[in-house]
């Protein structure tokens, strides 16, 4: 892993873009976690969080803000497909990987 350089915010400065370049160094494996959330209300934003555990160890974790979408006189959403959430390793992947999935409704 390299670090291109040090990233701080000034005040008020809600984005920053980073561009930079990665030299590929060695094999690596890719897991892929489909997510889906079933029976949500309609018209609400959820947080999704995804983790990544190794031998009992948190190595990765990932969060997406989704819309529900649907009509407000809908009961609920059956199902709703929410994106792939990828994940790189770069070791052998000889131990014990666990996933763990979150889901809050936003206020």
């Amino acid at each position: 892993m390299r670090c291109v350089e040090d990233i701080s915010f000034t005040a008020c400065e809600e984005i920053k873009c980073v561009e930079a370049g990665v030299h590929i160094d060695d094999e690596g494996h890719m897991l892929t976690v489909p997510v889906y959330l079933y029976d949500v209300c309609p018209c609400r934003e959820v947080i999704v969080g995804v983790q990544v555990y190794v031998d009992g160890r948190l190595y990765a974790m990932k969060t997406q803000k989704v819309y529900t979408g649907g009509c407000r006189y809908c009961r609920k959403i059956h199902e709703k497909y929410v994106d792939d959430f990828y994940f790189l390793f770069t070791e052998l992947c000889d131990e014990k990987i666990r996933i763990k999935m979150l889901a809050h409704y936003l206020y």
